[in-house]
């Protein structure tokens, strides 16, 4: 899967998501805007691990990872670093001098995108999911449909990191090593 394609998959995510307050908020009918607008904040700051996604501020993650990490992640010397924010999620994507071996940190305060992508790979069939212990307060590999090789989806503290290392030369399983170890040293980082 490509970097662009990735990106669309988790924009769709987030889109899905986004549809869900909206939903339940017409369903609702009328009412007082303020209780309204509290109601969904409350229900948008519930998460299982308790924390509070309002409230989180997004870290830029240029910043969390440098430069010799990203290379030690994606087995290869980084020689390019770009930042963006598609549809105000921060990110960014470490590379060699091929797209093909890279890593790509994305940051999002919304628990509620991490929770409905575990939820929706989990259950319709989008990605494969594997569990992952001891990283954050919840994380996960995905495996998009096709894809051999995972990326990682960590929560913490009401932030929401997606981390995708890619290199053709690399096994799954050291994929989802390096993954899970920037996955701890970006954790470090945010502090």
């Amino acid at each position: 899967m490509t970097h662009t394609s990735r990106n669309i998959r988790n924009l769709l995510a987030v889109a899905a998501v986004a549809a869900i307050p909206i939903a339940a908020l017409s369903a609702c009918g009328g009412g007082d805007d303020s209780s309204s607008a509290s109601t969904t904040a409350a229900a948008a700051g519930s998460s299982d691990s308790g924390s509070s996604s309002g409230s989180a501020t997004a870290p830029d993650p240029c910043t969390l990872v440098t430069e010799a990490q990203a290379t030690t992640a994606a087995g290869v010397t980084v020689t390019k670093v770009d930042q963006s924010s598609p549809v105000g999620t921060p990110q960014c994507f470490f590379s060699s001098d091929s797209a093909h071996e890279s890593v790509d940190l994305q940051v999002d305060t919304s628990s509620a995108s991490y929770d409905s992508m575990k939820k929706v790979a989990g259950t319709q069939g989008v990605a494969a999911i594997e569990p992952v212990s001891g990283v954050g307060d919840d994380a996960f590999f995905d495996f998009a449909l096709g894809e051999t090789r995972p990326s990682m989806r960590v929560k913490n503290n009401g932030v929401y990191y997606f981390i995708n290392v890619k290199n053709d030369a690399l096994s799954a399983d050291q994929i989802k090593a390096n993954e899970q170890a920037l996955a701890q040293q970006v954790l470090t980082a945010a502090g």
